[in-house]
Protein backbone atom coordinates (compact mmCIF):
# COMPACT_ATOMS: atom_id res chain seq x y z
CA UNK A 1 0.00 0.00 0.00
CA UNK A 2 2.91 2.26 0.63
CA UNK A 3 3.80 2.01 -2.95
CA UNK A 4 0.70 3.12 -3.65
CA UNK A 5 1.11 5.74 -2.10
CA UNK A 6 4.34 6.89 -3.34
CA UNK A 7 2.68 6.33 -6.60
CA UNK A 8 0.19 8.79 -6.06
CA UNK A 9 2.58 11.79 -4.43
CA UNK A 10 5.02 11.19 -7.54
CA UNK A 11 2.50 11.27 -10.26
CA UNK A 12 -0.14 13.51 -9.08
CA UNK A 13 -1.44 13.49 -12.28
CA UNK A 14 -2.58 10.33 -12.24
CA UNK A 15 -3.80 9.96 -8.60
CA UNK A 16 -7.39 10.61 -9.80
CA UNK A 17 -7.24 7.36 -11.66
CA UNK A 18 -5.80 5.18 -8.93
CA UNK A 19 -8.74 6.59 -6.26
CA UNK A 20 -11.17 6.44 -8.11
CA UNK A 21 -10.54 2.36 -9.14
CA UNK A 22 -9.88 1.90 -5.71
CA UNK A 23 -12.74 3.36 -4.65
CA UNK A 24 -14.93 1.15 -7.03
CA UNK A 25 -13.64 -1.63 -6.08
CA UNK A 26 -13.86 -0.71 -2.46
CA UNK A 27 -17.89 -0.67 -3.13
CA UNK A 28 -17.78 -3.61 -4.77
CA UNK A 29 -16.20 -5.41 -1.90
CA UNK A 30 -18.90 -4.31 0.37
CA UNK A 31 -21.61 -5.86 -1.92
CA UNK A 32 -19.90 -9.32 -2.07
CA UNK A 33 -20.39 -10.76 1.40
CA UNK A 34 -24.06 -9.38 1.57
CA UNK A 35 -25.09 -10.55 -1.86
CA UNK A 36 -26.20 -14.28 -0.76
CA UNK A 37 -28.13 -13.13 2.11
CA UNK A 38 -29.95 -10.08 0.13
CA UNK A 39 -30.68 -12.44 -2.86
CA UNK A 40 -32.43 -14.97 0.13
CA UNK A 41 -33.87 -11.90 1.36
CA UNK A 42 -35.74 -10.78 -2.02
CA UNK A 43 -36.34 -14.00 -3.38
CA UNK A 44 -38.83 -15.02 -0.16
CA UNK A 45 -40.14 -11.88 -0.40
CA UNK A 46 -41.79 -11.44 -4.00
CA UNK A 47 -40.67 -14.62 -6.23
CA UNK A 48 -42.64 -17.19 -7.05
CA UNK A 49 -40.58 -19.34 -8.66
CA UNK A 50 -39.60 -22.35 -6.62
CA UNK A 51 -36.10 -22.74 -7.55
CA UNK A 52 -33.41 -22.50 -4.67
CA UNK A 53 -31.58 -18.89 -3.90
CA UNK A 54 -28.36 -20.06 -5.09
CA UNK A 55 -29.82 -20.19 -8.53
CA UNK A 56 -30.67 -16.89 -8.17
CA UNK A 57 -27.82 -15.93 -7.24
CA UNK A 58 -26.48 -17.17 -9.56
CA UNK A 59 -27.74 -15.95 -12.53
CA UNK A 60 -27.02 -12.36 -11.02
CA UNK A 61 -23.15 -13.17 -11.13
CA UNK A 62 -24.17 -14.57 -14.34
CA UNK A 63 -25.82 -11.66 -15.35
CA UNK A 64 -23.57 -8.91 -14.23
CA UNK A 65 -20.71 -10.63 -15.37
CA UNK A 66 -22.19 -11.15 -19.19
CA UNK A 67 -23.15 -7.87 -19.63
CA UNK A 68 -19.78 -6.65 -18.53
CA UNK A 69 -18.36 -9.67 -20.92
CA UNK A 70 -20.43 -7.46 -24.07
CA UNK A 71 -20.08 -4.26 -22.92
CA UNK A 72 -16.51 -3.58 -22.09
CA UNK A 73 -15.49 -4.15 -25.56
CA UNK A 74 -17.52 -1.37 -26.93
CA UNK A 75 -16.90 0.79 -23.77
CA UNK A 76 -13.19 0.68 -24.97
CA UNK A 77 -13.62 1.47 -28.40
CA UNK A 78 -16.00 4.58 -26.99
CA UNK A 79 -13.24 5.78 -25.42
CA UNK A 80 -10.71 5.74 -28.11
CA UNK A 81 -13.08 7.34 -30.49
CA UNK A 82 -14.28 10.01 -28.33
CA UNK A 83 -11.88 10.47 -25.05
CA UNK A 84 -11.26 8.44 -21.77
CA UNK A 85 -13.11 11.78 -19.69
CA UNK A 86 -16.49 11.25 -21.00
CA UNK A 87 -17.02 7.26 -21.16
CA UNK A 88 -15.08 7.31 -17.40
CA UNK A 89 -17.83 9.46 -16.10
CA UNK A 90 -20.39 7.73 -18.06
CA UNK A 91 -19.24 4.03 -16.30
CA UNK A 92 -19.01 6.24 -12.82
CA UNK A 93 -22.55 7.69 -12.93
CA UNK A 94 -23.54 3.71 -14.47
CA UNK A 95 -22.14 2.63 -10.69
CA UNK A 96 -23.92 4.91 -8.61
CA UNK A 97 -27.13 3.96 -10.42
CA UNK A 98 -26.88 0.73 -9.25
CA UNK A 99 -26.01 1.43 -6.19
CA UNK A 100 -29.29 3.56 -5.82
CA UNK A 101 -31.45 0.47 -7.30
CA UNK A 102 -30.07 -1.39 -4.61
CA UNK A 103 -31.57 0.55 -1.58
CA UNK A 104 -34.66 0.88 -3.76
CA UNK A 105 -34.80 -2.80 -4.70
CA UNK A 106 -38.06 -4.41 -3.07
CA UNK A 107 -37.78 -7.60 -5.15
CA UNK A 108 -35.12 -9.66 -6.81
CA UNK A 109 -36.05 -8.63 -10.42
CA UNK A 110 -35.87 -4.59 -9.58
CA UNK A 111 -31.93 -5.97 -8.06
CA UNK A 112 -31.13 -7.99 -10.75
CA UNK A 113 -31.51 -4.93 -13.18
CA UNK A 114 -29.25 -2.79 -10.90
CA UNK A 115 -26.72 -5.67 -11.61
CA UNK A 116 -26.95 -5.53 -15.44
CA UNK A 117 -26.99 -1.87 -15.03
CA UNK A 118 -23.54 -2.61 -13.22
CA UNK A 119 -22.39 -4.61 -16.00
CA UNK A 120 -23.18 -2.68 -18.92
CA UNK A 121 -21.08 0.27 -17.42
CA UNK A 122 -18.62 -1.52 -15.57
CA UNK A 123 -15.96 -0.95 -17.86
CA UNK A 124 -13.84 1.66 -15.68
CA UNK A 125 -10.95 -0.69 -15.00
CA UNK A 126 -10.17 -1.00 -19.04
CA UNK A 127 -10.18 2.84 -18.84
CA UNK A 128 -8.33 3.42 -16.71
CA UNK A 129 -6.11 0.98 -17.93
CA UNK A 130 -6.16 3.05 -21.39
CA UNK A 131 -5.75 6.08 -19.24
CA UNK A 132 -2.35 4.71 -17.35
CA UNK A 133 -1.38 3.69 -20.85
CA UNK A 134 -1.54 6.80 -22.48
CA UNK A 135 0.36 8.61 -19.30
CA UNK A 136 3.35 6.28 -19.19
CA UNK A 137 6.36 5.31 -21.41
CA UNK A 138 6.94 1.53 -22.20
CA UNK A 139 9.43 1.28 -19.02
CA UNK A 140 7.16 2.90 -16.56
CA UNK A 141 3.73 0.67 -17.75
CA UNK A 142 4.40 -2.29 -15.99
CA UNK A 143 4.67 -0.53 -12.96
CA UNK A 144 1.89 1.58 -13.55
CA UNK A 145 -0.04 -1.78 -14.22
CA UNK A 146 0.70 -3.36 -11.02
CA UNK A 147 -0.01 -0.43 -8.89
CA UNK A 148 -3.69 -0.10 -10.24
CA UNK A 149 -3.62 -4.07 -9.43
CA UNK A 150 -2.82 -3.07 -5.85
CA UNK A 151 -5.47 -0.45 -5.66
CA UNK A 152 -8.06 -3.64 -7.21
CA UNK A 153 -6.89 -5.77 -4.37
CA UNK A 154 -6.41 -2.91 -1.63
CA UNK A 155 -10.60 -2.52 -2.40
CA UNK A 156 -11.03 -6.01 -2.07
CA UNK A 157 -10.10 -6.38 1.10
CA UNK A 158 -11.25 -3.57 2.59
CA UNK A 159 -14.48 -3.60 1.24
CA UNK A 160 -15.66 -6.16 3.48
CA UNK A 161 -14.09 -4.88 6.92
CA UNK A 162 -16.86 -1.83 5.69
CA UNK A 163 -19.76 -3.67 5.29
CA UNK A 164 -19.32 -5.71 8.56
CA UNK A 165 -18.71 -2.25 10.35
CA UNK A 166 -22.33 -1.22 8.55
CA UNK A 167 -23.81 -4.29 9.99
CA UNK A 168 -23.02 -3.64 13.58
CA UNK A 169 -23.56 0.08 13.27
CA UNK A 170 -27.32 -1.06 11.94
CA UNK A 171 -27.58 -3.25 15.09
CA UNK A 172 -26.73 -0.53 17.85
CA UNK A 173 -28.71 2.12 15.99
CA UNK A 174 -32.50 1.88 15.33
CA UNK A 175 -33.38 4.55 12.68
CA UNK A 176 -37.57 5.30 12.44
CA UNK A 177 -37.05 4.80 8.52
CA UNK A 178 -39.42 2.59 6.43
CA UNK A 179 -37.40 -0.48 5.30
CA UNK A 180 -37.41 -1.15 1.40
CA UNK A 181 -35.07 -4.15 1.76
CA UNK A 182 -33.68 -5.42 4.98
CA UNK A 183 -30.36 -5.04 3.96
CA UNK A 184 -30.27 -1.29 2.97
CA UNK A 185 -28.27 0.07 5.38
CA UNK A 186 -25.19 -1.65 4.08
CA UNK A 187 -25.82 -0.31 1.13
CA UNK A 188 -25.19 3.37 2.04
CA UNK A 189 -21.32 2.69 1.98
CA UNK A 190 -20.78 1.77 -1.69
CA UNK A 191 -23.28 4.53 -2.78
CA UNK A 192 -21.92 7.38 -0.45
CA UNK A 193 -18.30 5.80 -2.10
CA UNK A 194 -19.74 5.87 -6.11
CA UNK A 195 -20.61 9.34 -5.51
CA UNK A 196 -16.96 10.51 -5.96
CA UNK A 197 -15.92 9.18 -8.83
CA UNK A 198 -18.43 10.95 -10.90
CA UNK A 199 -17.13 14.54 -9.07
CA UNK A 200 -13.77 13.57 -9.20
CA UNK A 201 -13.67 13.06 -13.12
CA UNK A 202 -16.28 16.38 -13.83
CA UNK A 203 -13.68 18.63 -11.60
CA UNK A 204 -10.52 16.64 -12.53
CA UNK A 205 -8.92 19.56 -14.86
CA UNK A 206 -5.40 17.98 -15.80
CA UNK A 207 -4.00 16.58 -18.64
CA UNK A 208 -4.34 13.01 -18.52
CA UNK A 209 -7.33 12.47 -20.26
CA UNK A 210 -5.69 12.93 -23.89
CA UNK A 211 -7.84 14.00 -26.80
CA UNK A 212 -10.41 12.32 -28.76
CA UNK A 213 -9.37 10.63 -31.82
CA UNK A 214 -12.10 10.45 -33.38
CA UNK A 215 -13.93 7.58 -35.44
CA UNK A 216 -12.13 6.00 -38.24
CA UNK A 217 -14.87 5.18 -40.46
CA UNK A 218 -15.47 1.66 -38.75
CA UNK A 219 -18.64 0.60 -36.68
CA UNK A 220 -18.04 -0.75 -33.42
CA UNK A 221 -19.10 -4.04 -34.12
CA UNK A 222 -16.82 -4.40 -36.78
CA UNK A 223 -14.20 -3.00 -34.91
CA UNK A 224 -14.33 -4.94 -31.88
CA UNK A 225 -14.81 -8.29 -34.22
CA UNK A 226 -11.31 -7.45 -36.11
CA UNK A 227 -9.36 -6.70 -32.77
CA UNK A 228 -10.02 -9.74 -31.31
CA UNK A 229 -9.57 -11.67 -34.62
CA UNK A 230 -6.14 -9.91 -35.75
CA UNK A 231 -3.36 -12.57 -35.37
CA UNK A 232 -0.71 -11.04 -33.80
CA UNK A 233 -3.02 -10.22 -30.71
CA UNK A 234 -4.80 -13.78 -30.57
CA UNK A 235 -2.51 -15.22 -29.20
CA UNK A 236 -2.28 -12.68 -26.02
CA UNK A 237 -5.95 -12.65 -25.73
CA UNK A 238 -6.57 -16.63 -25.98
CA UNK A 239 -3.67 -17.10 -23.27
CA UNK A 240 -5.51 -14.36 -20.98
CA UNK A 241 -8.85 -16.37 -21.53
CA UNK A 242 -7.40 -19.63 -20.58
CA UNK A 243 -5.35 -18.58 -17.29
CA UNK A 244 -8.65 -16.45 -16.22
CA UNK A 245 -10.92 -19.47 -16.49
CA UNK A 246 -8.46 -21.32 -14.53
CA UNK A 247 -8.25 -18.34 -11.64
CA UNK A 248 -12.30 -17.94 -11.40
CA UNK A 249 -12.27 -21.77 -11.08
CA UNK A 250 -10.15 -21.26 -7.93
CA UNK A 251 -11.79 -17.95 -6.51
CA UNK A 252 -15.17 -20.03 -6.78
CA UNK A 253 -14.45 -23.64 -5.17
CA UNK A 254 -11.09 -22.94 -2.67
CA UNK A 255 -13.81 -22.09 0.26
CA UNK A 256 -14.92 -25.54 -0.48
CA UNK A 257 -11.74 -26.76 -0.49
CA UNK A 258 -10.78 -25.59 2.89
CA UNK A 259 -14.12 -26.49 4.32
CA UNK A 260 -13.98 -30.25 2.99
CA UNK A 261 -10.03 -31.15 3.59
CA UNK A 262 -9.23 -28.22 6.02
CA UNK A 263 -12.01 -28.58 8.43
CA UNK A 264 -11.76 -24.44 8.12
CA UNK A 265 -15.21 -22.95 9.19
CA UNK A 266 -16.90 -19.78 7.92
CA UNK A 267 -14.37 -17.08 9.97
CA UNK A 268 -11.13 -18.89 9.06
CA UNK A 269 -12.29 -18.71 5.78
CA UNK A 270 -13.06 -15.73 5.63
CA UNK A 271 -9.64 -14.79 7.54
CA UNK A 272 -7.80 -16.67 4.33
CA UNK A 273 -9.82 -15.16 1.73
CA UNK A 274 -8.48 -11.63 3.36
CA UNK A 275 -4.65 -12.46 3.61
CA UNK A 276 -4.64 -13.95 0.08
CA UNK A 277 -5.66 -10.81 -1.28
CA UNK A 278 -3.49 -8.65 1.63
CA UNK A 279 -0.33 -10.39 0.03
CA UNK A 280 -2.10 -9.72 -3.52
CA UNK A 281 -1.56 -6.01 -3.03
CA UNK A 282 1.45 -5.96 -1.52
CA UNK A 283 3.36 -7.97 -4.28
CA UNK A 284 1.44 -5.82 -7.42
CA UNK A 285 2.28 -2.67 -5.21
CA UNK A 286 5.46 -3.26 -3.82
CA UNK A 287 7.56 -6.04 -5.08
CA UNK A 288 6.71 -6.35 -8.56
CA UNK A 289 7.44 -2.50 -9.10
CA UNK A 290 11.00 -2.88 -7.42
CA UNK A 291 11.71 -6.29 -9.64
CA UNK A 292 9.96 -6.16 -12.87
CA UNK A 293 12.31 -3.50 -14.67
CA UNK A 294 15.05 -6.69 -14.50
CA UNK A 295 12.94 -8.28 -17.39
CA UNK A 296 10.82 -7.58 -20.05
CA UNK A 297 6.85 -7.94 -19.60
CA UNK A 298 6.49 -11.14 -21.78
CA UNK A 299 9.52 -12.84 -19.26
CA UNK A 300 6.90 -12.00 -16.35
CA UNK A 301 4.01 -13.59 -18.13
CA UNK A 302 5.43 -16.81 -19.08
CA UNK A 303 6.81 -17.24 -15.65
CA UNK A 304 3.27 -16.23 -13.64
CA UNK A 305 1.70 -18.68 -16.25
CA UNK A 306 4.11 -21.87 -15.49
CA UNK A 307 3.77 -20.95 -11.44
CA UNK A 308 0.08 -20.93 -12.09
CA UNK A 309 -0.38 -24.30 -14.24
CA UNK A 310 2.17 -26.15 -11.16
CA UNK A 311 0.10 -24.16 -8.18
CA UNK A 312 -3.12 -25.59 -9.96
CA UNK A 313 -2.09 -29.14 -10.25
CA UNK A 314 -0.57 -29.75 -6.85
CA UNK A 315 -3.43 -27.93 -4.74
CA UNK A 316 -5.97 -30.74 -4.06
CA UNK A 317 -3.47 -33.29 -3.04
CA UNK A 318 -2.07 -31.48 -0.60
CA UNK A 319 -5.64 -32.02 1.16
CA UNK A 320 -5.49 -35.58 1.23
CA UNK A 321 -2.50 -35.64 3.17
CA UNK A 322 -2.84 -37.03 7.26
CA UNK A 323 -3.29 -33.94 9.81
CA UNK A 324 -0.13 -34.42 11.23
CA UNK A 325 0.30 -31.81 13.84
CA UNK A 326 3.68 -29.82 14.12
CA UNK A 327 3.27 -26.75 16.66
CA UNK A 328 -0.17 -26.83 16.56
CA UNK A 329 -0.17 -27.24 12.73
CA UNK A 330 -1.06 -29.50 10.35
CA UNK A 331 1.73 -29.97 8.07
CA UNK A 332 -1.26 -29.53 5.06
CA UNK A 333 -2.20 -26.30 6.41
CA UNK A 334 1.23 -25.19 6.02
CA UNK A 335 1.75 -26.39 2.69
CA UNK A 336 -1.38 -24.91 1.57
CA UNK A 337 -0.05 -21.95 2.87
CA UNK A 338 3.03 -22.15 1.17
CA UNK A 339 1.38 -22.92 -2.08
CA UNK A 340 -1.38 -20.24 -2.07
CA UNK A 341 1.98 -17.71 -1.53
CA UNK A 342 3.53 -19.05 -4.72
CA UNK A 343 0.22 -19.16 -6.49
CA UNK A 344 -0.07 -15.21 -5.62
CA UNK A 345 2.78 -14.24 -6.62
CA UNK A 346 2.52 -15.87 -10.07
CA UNK A 347 -1.07 -13.82 -10.33
CA UNK A 348 0.27 -10.70 -9.08
CA UNK A 349 3.56 -10.75 -11.83
CA UNK A 350 1.28 -12.11 -14.34
CA UNK A 351 -1.93 -10.12 -14.66
CA UNK A 352 -0.23 -6.27 -14.66
CA UNK A 353 2.48 -7.81 -16.98
CA UNK A 354 -0.06 -9.61 -19.47
CA UNK A 355 -1.48 -5.70 -19.10
CA UNK A 356 1.44 -4.04 -19.91
CA UNK A 357 2.52 -6.59 -22.78
CA UNK A 358 -0.76 -5.84 -24.86
CA UNK A 359 -0.39 -2.59 -23.91
CA UNK A 360 3.07 -1.55 -25.47
CA UNK A 361 2.05 -3.96 -28.71
CA UNK A 362 -1.30 -1.71 -29.16
CA UNK A 363 -1.45 1.52 -30.96
CA UNK A 364 -1.84 4.91 -29.58
CA UNK A 365 -5.78 5.11 -31.19
CA UNK A 366 -6.68 2.15 -29.76
CA UNK A 367 -5.72 1.10 -26.19
CA UNK A 368 -9.17 1.62 -24.95
CA UNK A 369 -10.01 -0.89 -27.80
CA UNK A 370 -7.32 -3.76 -26.42
CA UNK A 371 -8.21 -2.94 -22.69
CA UNK A 372 -11.45 -3.61 -22.94
CA UNK A 373 -11.11 -6.72 -24.71
CA UNK A 374 -9.15 -8.18 -22.20
CA UNK A 375 -11.71 -6.58 -19.31
CA UNK A 376 -14.31 -8.74 -21.79
CA UNK A 377 -12.04 -12.03 -21.70
CA UNK A 378 -12.43 -11.95 -17.81
CA UNK A 379 -15.80 -11.12 -17.73
CA UNK A 380 -16.26 -13.87 -19.98
CA UNK A 381 -14.64 -16.44 -17.99
CA UNK A 382 -16.78 -15.19 -14.65
CA UNK A 383 -19.53 -16.06 -16.55
CA UNK A 384 -18.59 -19.57 -17.60
CA UNK A 385 -15.84 -20.80 -15.19
CA UNK A 386 -18.04 -20.90 -11.64
CA UNK A 387 -21.15 -23.43 -13.59
CA UNK A 388 -18.14 -26.04 -15.65
CA UNK A 389 -15.99 -25.85 -12.46
CA UNK A 390 -18.58 -26.27 -10.04
CA UNK A 391 -19.97 -29.11 -11.73
CA UNK A 392 -16.67 -30.55 -12.12
CA UNK A 393 -16.23 -30.49 -8.44
CA UNK A 394 -18.65 -32.53 -7.69
CA UNK A 395 -17.70 -35.41 -10.08
CA UNK A 396 -14.40 -35.21 -8.21
CA UNK A 397 -12.93 -33.00 -6.28
CA UNK A 398 -9.54 -32.37 -7.98
CA UNK A 399 -11.36 -32.72 -11.44
CA UNK A 400 -11.55 -28.97 -11.51
CA UNK A 401 -7.94 -28.11 -10.48
CA UNK A 402 -6.20 -30.25 -12.78
CA UNK A 403 -8.28 -28.73 -15.98
CA UNK A 404 -6.91 -25.42 -14.42
CA UNK A 405 -3.41 -26.39 -14.37
CA UNK A 406 -3.99 -27.72 -18.16
CA UNK A 407 -5.29 -24.58 -19.13
CA UNK A 408 -2.61 -22.63 -17.55
CA UNK A 409 0.20 -24.60 -19.13
CA UNK A 410 -1.68 -24.32 -22.40
CA UNK A 411 -1.79 -20.62 -22.18
CA UNK A 412 2.28 -20.72 -21.64
CA UNK A 413 2.67 -23.04 -24.59
CA UNK A 414 0.44 -20.19 -26.46
CA UNK A 415 1.93 -17.31 -25.19
CA UNK A 416 5.87 -18.76 -25.29
CA UNK A 417 5.23 -19.73 -29.24
CA UNK A 418 3.66 -15.85 -29.72
CA UNK A 419 6.83 -14.28 -27.91
CA UNK A 420 9.28 -16.64 -29.84
CA UNK A 421 7.85 -15.53 -33.11
CA UNK A 422 8.17 -12.23 -32.71
CA UNK A 423 11.81 -12.13 -31.27
CA UNK A 424 12.29 -14.49 -34.54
Amino acid sequence: MSALVHAVVARPNLKVVYLIVFLDMLGFGVIIPVLRDLTAYLVQNGTSASWPPEVFMGVLMASYSGAQMLSAPFIGRLSDIYGRRPVFLFSAIGNLASYVIWILSSSYWVFLFGRIVSGITGGNIAIAQSILADNTSADERPRAMGLLGAAIGMGFVLGPFLGVVMIKIKHHINLDMPEINHFWFIGIVPLLLSVLPPIMIMFNRGDIWGRASGSDGCSALVAVVQSLARVGDRAIYVAHLLTQLSFVAFEVLFAWILQHQYGFDLKDTYYYFGAQGLILAIVQGGIYRRVEKRRPPEYWVRAGFLASAMGMLLLPWIGYMPATLIFGLTIKTVLLTMLIVFMTLALGFSAPSIQAYASLRAATTTQGQTMGNLQALASMARFVAPLVATSLYAAWLPLPFVFGGIACFVAWIVFRRQTSIQAG
